[in-house]
């Protein structure tokens, strides 16, 4: 095998899209807390960013790593994973659960000496949430997704902790904005790949009976309340009107293609959701740091 062989199927394990986003949003929780601080980004750390960064690639390639070991037999099922590293047997599960391991560990290294032991206690926490309770709810309940947004929503906040060096109130609010973002972010994942989750045995959507009107409602109510939440920093007076005004207008655009999905439960308009979710998130917090 040649080299790139012999990486591309770690770098599969990876899954490189999602490790991007974490790293993104982990990012900017990080600047968001250095211009807070200071307002001039005076305490701006490149060193720091970069820690975070590579920490917040090796947390998230170890945590996909072992999601995908524990849930191989699963993945031969369905069309979406049949074709992964450790299905098709490019890469051994023993090859996997060291990669895991070695990755996992650098993570925490690299955030609590770069950074600081708040930080690494939260990737910690994360990668074992995810791993070891989220992973096994899938089969069991659609509580599995309440459960997945814990670590779901921990990026940026690492990111926020790896400069503050503990959690104040605006590090709750983008927790709680990121918690509350993950449901209709991943319910219109769910809902676009029901079939398939189906063949695995997945419980993934708000409701057992799968794309119902109200799973739809419940996508477009926490779409709602996402929305009134995003506005909390402009009201205790953490942001001013831009960010107020790209919160309003993003929220607003969710919340269209909430009710569109609501009326049609058309696989086309929960695709639609879950694209506009991904600018979502980005936008949002994007918007704060401004």
């Amino acid at each position: 095998m040649t080299s790139k062989q012999k990486i591309e199927p770690y770098i599969q394990l990876s899954k490189p899209r999602l490790t991007l986003l974490v790293v993104i949003t982990a990012c900017l929780g990080y600047l968001i807390a250095v211009y807070k601080s200071n307002h001039i980004g005076e305490g701006f750390s490149m060193v720091e960013l970069l820690a975070l960064a590579l920490g917040g690639f090796f947390l998230t390639a170890s945590s996909n790593t072992l999601n995908q070991i524990f849930e191989r037999e699963s993945d031969k099922l369905m069309n979406r994973t049949n074709k992964r590293p450790l299905v098709i047997g490019t890469i051994e599960v023993m090859d996997a659960l060291i990669y895991a391991l070695i990755t996992g560990i650098l993570s925490l290294l690299i955030l609590g000496v770069f950074l600081n032991l708040t930080a690494a206690f939260l990737g910690f926490f994360s990668l074992v949430t995810y791993a070891f309770f989220y992973t096994p709810m899938k089969k069991i309940s659609p509580i599995a997704v309440f459960i997945g947004a814990f670590p779901g929503a921990l990026p940026p906040l690492i990111g926020y902790v790896g400069y503050t060096g503990s959690i104040d109130i605006l590090g709750i609010f983008i927790f709680t904005l990121q918690f509350f973002w993950q449901f209709p972010h991943f319910w219109s994942l769910a809902w676009v790949l029901h079939e398939d989750y189906q063949k695995a045995s997945y419980f993934l959507l708000p409701s057992k009976r799968g794309k119902t009107k109200n799973s739809a409602f419940q996508i477009l109510w926490y779409s709602m309340v996402l929305t009134l939440i995003s506005i909390i920093p402009f009201l205790i007076g953490f942001s001013g009107i831009i960010y107020l005004v790209m919160a309003i207008v993003s929220g607003g655009l969710l919340i269209y293609y909430s009710f569109i999905l609501y009326r049609t439960l058309l696989d086309k308009d929960a695709r639609k959701l879950m694209f506009a979710s991904f600018g979502y998130i980005l936008i949002v917090l994007a918007g704060l740091l401004i």
